[in-house]
């Protein structure tokens, strides 16, 4: 099997069947010793997009889908890996078990803050709250300050 963790726009399920049609959602977990950040600007989005960063005791919540082998060169594509983004494997937390093994991209040039739009950071809001993501980390998502569009 082939997991993949979703911290970013790929929490959007629609998204994630677009891109890969035959991924599965297998479970919310959390990625210890990260934190979320926003490191690079996304022409697609015209903002900031989500970034792992380093930090103890620290977590970032997200989704483990289950792909096909071809799947993760089609994410390889779509986040530009290995040019914009890297990734790796790591072990994620679910349900108290640890699912080891599982891949997370992670933005290899980093910016310092580059703000999100509401609409991307909508989709990270959302999915914390409809697969019960800790109600400190949706508070931590509704602190991000988003992109003025007016500037």
């Amino acid at each position: 099997m082939i997991y993949y963790f979703a911290y970013g726009s790929n929490l959007d399920a629609l998204q994630m069947r677009e891109r890969c049609p035959d991924c599965r959602l297998v479970v919310a977990g959390r990625l210890s010793g990260y934190r979320l950040g926003f490191t690079r600007h996304s022409s697609g989005w015209n903002c900031g997009v989500a970034d792992i960063l380093p930090s103890d005791g620290r977590e970032v919540w997200g989704l483990v889908y289950e792909l096909l082998p071809g799947d993760l060169d089609l994410l390889d594509q779509y986040e530009g890996c290995p040019h914009a983004y890297s990734r790796f494997e790591t072990t994620i937390t679910a349900n108290g078990r640890s699912l080891p093994l599982v891949w997370v991209y992670s933005v290899r040039e980093k910016r310092n803050f580059v703000p999100p739009s509401q609409a991307y950071l909508a989709i990270l809001k959302r999915a914390a709250r409809e697969h019960g993501f800790p109600d400190s980390y949706l508070r931590e998502l509704e602190e991000i300050p988003i992109k003025d569009f007016l500037n």
